[in-house]
């Protein structure tokens, strides 16, 4: 058996009972904000965020709704490709209302090399 939207709970607010949907239940619980974004900065999927290219290997995403912070959680994963097995992400600039990202080769001994354009996907918790 699963909660199907239509479904009704019987909820209750400083002892007077009320009846709510699933669907308005879920509607107001916060959501995770994630995407996936091509190396040319095409977003390929998203929800609660826009994302862009900004130059060579820079990224911003910007989200829907500001946090109160800039202090939450951030995990970003690049694709793999062959030639691009040796970036990483150089920086990860995390403000209240968006992120930018920068990707850039990392060379023999460690250090940053070029900016690359690489494809990623992010998700921020809820």
């Amino acid at each position: 058996m699963s909660v199907q939207n239509s479904d009704r709970f019987m909820l209750s607010r400083g002892g007077s009972p009320f009846q709510a949907s699933f669907a308005d239940l879920s509607a107001a619980m916060p959501q995770p904000v994630w995407g996936r974004v091509s190396a040319d900065g095409t977003v390929l999927s998203i929800q609660g965020a826009s994302a862009s290219r900004r130059s060579e290997g820079i990224y911003k995403v910007n989200l829907d709704q500001s946090r109160a912070n800039a202090d939450y959680p951030v995990l970003v994963t690049l694709e793999t490709a062959r030639d691009t097995s040796n970036c990483t992400v150089v920086s990860l600039q995390i403000r209240s209302n968006n992120l930018r990202i920068i990707i850039a080769e990392q060379t023999s001994d460690g250090s940053n090399g070029a900016a690359r354009d690489v494809g990623f996907s992010f998700f921020i918790p809820a």
